[in-house]
């Protein structure tokens, strides 16, 4: 039987707040809810990290922004940049870009993927970490 815990966080940040939960199946890729403020309102988005702490997927849940502009975060050519980056490296904008013309939307979803998985990262160290640890 799988063992599942559930959190809920808001971190504040210069654009306005993420909120973001998270549930714990011990042994499965992990998920975090999280949401940001786009340029028409809320964007939902439901980040997967692999057991390599990295991201492994990006699905937008729910927006409400401009069509054909803003909304164009739902696009896999977006999405996909994520796959395999760290926390860090979304943070720093290594090879994750915005979308021209969609600016503070796909902004809103980098800086929300990347802070909501290092935030995570930073309460609930990962198995594979714990691992590392207990060989030193």
């Amino acid at each position: 039987m799988k063992s599942f815990l559930k959190y809920a966080f808001i971190v504040t940040l210069a654009a306005g707040a993420v909120f973001f939960t998270y549930t714990d199946a011990y042994g499965a890729d992990r998920e975090i809810k999280a949401c940001a403020n786009g340029y028409r309102g809320p964007i939902n988005m439901l980040i997967t990290i692999d057991s390599e702490d990295k991201i492994s997927k990006i699905k937008i849940l729910e927006h409400n922004e401009t069509e054909g502009v803003g909304a164009r975060i739902c696009e896999q050519g977006f999405l996909d940049q994520f796959r395999g980056k760290t926390a860090d490296e979304v943070v720093a904008r290594k090879g994750v870009d915005a979308i021209t013309g969609a600016t503070i939307s796909s902004n809103a979803v980098i800086e929300a993927a990347g802070i909501a998985v290092k935030e995570y990262l930073s309460r609930h160290p990962s198995k594979l970490r714990d691992e590392e640890k207990m060989r030193q």
